[in-house]
């Protein structure tokens, strides 16, 4: 069930309610970029991660399916923060993906705590890491490429 919520449910509905967004506020950001964000994301629960202090990890599912899913939304909807300087995107950045990865470890406690999944909920700390290094990634290749073709 809880693969079921990480590849099918979450993404699906990301991409309609980002869909709907998108057409009630006029963002017109790119449906492919959104489809690839949502595939990153759908695709994240297999991606290997490494040990960490000897524990087993998702940390490259968070940095991925966390950070670099909700790095590639945020440019989605660029279009609706032209005229805000980059400091001010970048505090929209990390305030959604903070907000995201929170939810999910509060998800990840309360399906550990039902017997639903059986991943270690020590990590959370690690898990945090990853989604903000993932989104930090994102925000520096967008302004490198931006800057790149820019100089074009």
């Amino acid at each position: 069930m809880n693969l079921l919520i990480y590849l099918l449910f979450i993404p699906v509905g990301v991409f309609f309610v980002v869909r709907w967004c998108d057409r009630s506020f006029g963002v017109h950001g790119n449906p492919w970029l959104l489809g690839l964000a949502c595939t990153i994301f759908a695709t994240s629960t297999f991606y290997p991660s490494p040990l960490i202090d000897g524990n087993r990890t998702q940390f490259v599912t968070h940095l991925v399916g966390g950070g670099v899913f909700v790095g590639l939304l945020w440019v989605y909807f660029m279009p609706l923060m032209r005229k805000l300087s980059w400091w001010y995107k970048a505090m929209i950045l990390y305030a959604g993906v903070s907000a995201l990865g929170v939810l999910n470890e509060l998800y990840e406690l309360w399906a550990h705590e039902n017997g639903i999944i059986k991943v270690p909920v020590t990590d959370t700390s690690w898990d945090l890491f990853a989604n903000t290094l993932g989104a930090l990634t994102v925000f520096v290749v967008y302004y490198a490429m931006k800057r790149l073709f820019k100089q074009r």
